[in-house]
C-alpha cells in the first residue's frame, strides 16, 4: 500500500508540474492573429486576406494587381496538406512611426517570402524558410520573426509561404521589447522541457552502467532519438544545432522518427517481456522496428516532403500496437506494464490532437501546438517510473526466488545427508576386502554413479582355494536401485549351498527376488572356482561376457552361458558352462558402465578395446591392472561423467605357482 501511494504521488507531481508548465506557456504566449493590443495601446487594427496561387508563380507585382484576396475567415490561418503557394496580406495602420516585429509561429514553411508595401512602395522584403540556411533568418529564433518598422498610416504586409505538407500561418505582431520577453520566456520552456529530458536520459544512463540492464540503454537511446524528432518539430534543432544544414531539416521527421522505433520498441521488448507474456504481439514489436528502419532510409531515396506524409499518416499505428502489447501484458499480469501503457497512452493522445490539428479539425492553440512536448515529457517521465517500478518488481521476484532457493537448499541438503547415511549403509553391506585365496590374485574397483550405486560384487569363499564370485547390476539408478542391490547381495549371500553350481547360485536368488523388486531386474554373472585343480565354472543372468586371457590363447575368451534376468520371471532358465583354467588365466569380470562409457562425440569404449587394454596391461599386477583400466575409460569419458556406475573384479590365476595376497576394493567418496 505504501508502495502505491509513493507511486500515485509521484504521478500527480508530474501532473502538477506539467500543469505549472501550462500555465507559465499560456501567460507568455499573446492572442495569435491578432495585434497585441495591450502592447500597441490599440493603436493599430488588423485584417488578414488570403489569395491562392496554385501554380505558384505569382510575384509581389502580379498580387498587388490581383483581386484574388478573400477576407480569411478563420481565427489562425490554416491550409492543411496543401501543395499551393499561399498569398497573405495584412494591412496595419499608426498614428505615428513605430517599430513591430512579425511573427509567424509555425516553423515548418518551406518557403517564406515576407513584404512591406506602403502607398505601392515596397519598403521592406525578405526570404526565408527551412529549405534555406538558418543564418538567413532577420532575426534568430526558432520561428519565423520580421522586423517591421511602421510609418504613420497604413502599411500592407504579403506573405507568400509555401509548403509541401500542412501549412499553418498563426501570425502575431509585437511591440519589440514586448517580443524580446516572448522570445526570452520562450526559449526558458523550450530549455526547461529539453533540460528534463535530458536530465532522465543522462540519469537512465547511470543506472544502465550501475545495473548492466539492457532496458536502461535502449531507453537512453529511445529518450536521444526522441529529442531530436522534437528538436526538429520545434524548430530548435535548426535554430542551435544544425542551422546550416537545411537538408537535414527537411528530412527530420522521417529519419528521427525512423530511429524513434528503431529504439523505443526494443525497449519495449525487454521491458515488458513480450517473448514471454504476449509472443505474438512480441512479433509485431519486430515488425515496428523493421518500419523504423524503412523510415529512416525512406527521405533519401524519395521526395522527403512525400517521406514527411507518409510518415505522419504512419505515425499512429506503433502506437496502437505499443498500447495493445501493454494492455495485454498487464491483464496477463505483468504490473509494470501499467506504467508502460500509462505512457504511451498519454502520447497517443498527443499525436492525436498533433494529428487532428494539422487535418484542421482541432484550432491552433497553446495545448494542440505543444501537445507532442507535453506528451513527450510525461512519456518520458512515466517510462523511468516504469523502469524503476520494474526494478523493484524483479527484486522482489528475486527476493522471493532466493527464498524459495534457500528453502530448496535446505531440503537438498537434507537430502545429501540422507544419501550419504544410505552410502554408508550400503558400503557397510557391500564386499569390502575379498578374503585370501590360495592361488589367487584379486583386486576390485566400484565407483558408483551417484552417491549410491546400483552395482555389486561378493564372493562366497568354500576353501582356502575354492570361491564362488558374483558381480551384478541392477536397472536404473538412485536409492531405489541401491535398495535393490542390496537386497541381490543378501540373496546372495544365503546361496552357500549351493556356490559349487552357479547356475542354482542364481536361480535361487531368482526364488527370492521374483516378484519383490517391482519394475527392477538384475543382470548377474557368476563364477565358482576351483584354484587348485584348475577348474572354473560359469552361469550368466543377461549379463555382459566374462573375459579370459592367457598368452597361449590367440585373443581373450569371450564367455556368455544362456539365462535370463533376476526378477522378472518365475524362471530365468539359467544354464552354467565349465571351464579348464591354465596357471597365469587373468579373468575380468565387469559391469557394462565400464564397456557403455560414452567420450564427447557418443561413442562407446565398447569390449573391443576392453580387450586390447587386457592383452597390452597382462604383464600389469592386478591392483595396477585395475588402477590402469579405470584410469584409460576416464581419460576416454574427457571431461564428461560416468553413465552408469565403474564395477570390476580383476582375478589371476596361479601365477608362477604362487598365491598372490587379495587386494582391497575401492568405493567411490
Amino acid at each position: 500500500m505504501r508502495k502505491k501511494k509513493r507511486a500515485w504521488r509521484s504521478v500527480g507531481l508530474l501532473a502538477g508540474f506539467l500543469l505549472i508548465l501550462c500555465v507559465h506557456a499560456i501567460d507568455a504566449a499573446p492572442v495569435s492573429v491578432e495585434v497585441d493590443r495591450v502592447d500597441l495601446r490599440g493603436a493599430e487594427k488588423a485584417m488578414i486576406e488570403t489569395c491562392i496561387d496554385p501554380a505558384g508563380d505569382m510575384r509581389l507585382a502580379d498580387v498587388m494587381q490581383s483581386d484574388c484576396f478573400h477576407p480569411e475567415k478563420k481565427e489562425i490561418p490554416g491550409f492543411g496538406e496543401t501543395t499551393n503557394s499561399i498569398w497573405l496580406r495584412v494591412t496595419l495602420s499608426s498614428e505615428f512611426p513605430v517599430a513591430r516585429m512579425l511573427e509567424l509561429q509555425w516553423p515548418h514553411i518551406d518557403e517564406l517570402d515576407v513584404y512591406a508595401v506602403r502607398s505601392q512602395t515596397l519598403q521592406q522584403e525578405w526570404s526565408t524558410g527551412v529549405q534555406k540556411p538558418f543564418s538567413q533568418r532577420p532575426y534568430p529564433t526558432r520561428t519565423f520573426a520580421f522586423p517591421l518598422q511602421l510609418q504613420a498610416g497604413e502599411t500592407t504586409i504579403y506573405l507568400r509561404a509555401w509548403a509541401i505538407g500542412n501549412l499553418q500561418m498563426p501570425m502575431t505582431v509585437w511591440e519589440a521589447e514586448a517580443f524580446a520577453v516572448h522570445d526570452r520566456r520562450d526559449q526558458v520552456v523550450q530549455g526547461m522541457y529539453f533540460g528534463i529530458i535530458f536530465v532522465m536520459g543522462m540519469y537512465n544512463l547511470f543506472l544502465f552502467f550501475s545495473f548492466r540492464d539492457i532496458s536502461y540503454l535502449y531507453y537512453v537511446l529511445y529518450v536521444v532519438a526522441f529529442s531530436l524528432v522534437q528538436l526538429g518539430f520545434t524548430g530548435t534543432g535548426f535554430e542551435l544545432f544544425w542551422p546550416n544544414l537545411p537538408y537535414l531539416q527537411v528530412r527530420y521527421f522521417p529519419l528521427f522518427t525512423g530511429l524513434t522505433l528503431i529504439f523505443v520498441f526494443p525497449f519495449a521488448r525487454e521491458f515488458l517481456q513480450s517473448r514471454v507474456h504476449a509472443p505474438i504481439m512480441d512479433r509485431l514489436l519486430q515488425a515496428m522496428v523493421v518500419l523504423g528502419a524503412v523510415f529512416v532510409v525512406m527521405p533519401f531515396l524519395i521526395d522527403p516532403h512525400i517521406a514527411s506524409r507518409i510518415a505522419t499518416i504512419a505515425t499512429p499505428i506503433p502506437q496502437v500496437i505499443g498500447i495493445i502489447t501493454a494492455a495485454v501484458v498487464y491483464r496477463r499480469g505483468f504490473r509494470p506494464a501499467r506504467y508502460f501503457l500509462l505512457a504511451f497512452g498519454l502520447l497517443a493522445l498527443a499525436i492525436v490532437v498533433t494529428l487532428m490539428r494539422s487535418l484542421e479539425l482541432l484550432p491552433v492553440s497553446f495545448f494542440t501546438e505543444n501537445g507532442m512536448q507535453i506528451g513527450s515529457i510525461s512519456e518520458v517521465i512515466l517510462l523511468s517510473f516504469a523502469l524503476g517500478d520494474r526494478i523493484n518488481t524483479l527484486k522482489s521476484e528475486r527476493e522471493r526466488i532466493l527464498r524459495g532457493s534457500l528453502l530448496q537448499e535446505q531440503k537438498l541438503s537434507m537430502l545429501r545427508h540422507e544419501l550419504d547415511a544410505a552410502r554408508r549403509i550400503q558400503s557397510s553391506v557391500l564386499q569390502k576386502t575379498i578374503p585370501r585365496i590360495e592361488g589367487l590374485g584379486v583386486a576390485s574397483r566400484y565407483m558408483p554413479m551417484n552417491h549410491v550405486g546400483g552395482d555389486f560384487f561378493d564372493c562366497l569363499q568354500l576353501g582356502e582355494s575354492e570361491v564362488c564370485f558374483i558381480i551384478a547390476d541392477v536397472s536404473g539408478h538412485g536409492v531405489s536401485a541401491a535398495l535393490i542391490a542390496s537386497m541381490g547381495q543378501i540373496a546372495f549371500d544365503l546361496q552357500l549351498e549351493r556356490a559349487r553350481r552357479p547356475e542354482h547360485v542364481l536361480l535361487g536368488m531368482n526364488d527370492i527376488l521374483h516378484g519383490r523388486t517391482g519394475d527392477y531386474f538384475l543382470s548377474a554373472s557368476c563364477v565358482h572356482i576351483d584354484a587348485k585343480n584348475l577348474k572354473a565354472r560359469i552361469a550368466s543372468a543377461g549379463h555382459p561376457a566374462l573375459l579370459l586371457y592367457h598368452p597361449s590363447r590367440e585373443s581373450p575368451l569371450e564367455t556368455r552361458p544362456r539365462g535370463r534376468l533376476i526378477g522378472p520371471f518365475p524362471d530365468p532358465s539359467v544354464e552354467g558352462l565349465d571351464l579348464d583354467l591354465l596357471a597365469g588365466d587373468r579373468m575380468l569380470l565387469f559391469t557394462d558402465g565400464i564397456t557403455e562409457a560414452r567420450n564427447g562425440t557418443g561413442k562407446m569404449f565398447g569390449t573391443r578395446r576392453l580387450k586390447e587394454f587386457l592383452i597390452t596391461h597382462y604383464e600389469d599386477a592386478v591392483e595396477t591392472f585395475a588402477d590402469r583400466l579405470y584410469g584409460e575409460v576416464r581419460r576416454w569419458i574427457g571431461t564428461g561423467q560416468f553413465d552408469d556406475d565403474f564395477t570390476l573384479l580383476v582375478i589371476d590365476v596361479r601365477r608362477d605357482g604362487q598365491t598372490v595376497v587379495a587386494v582391497t576394493s575401492e568405493s567411490a567418496p
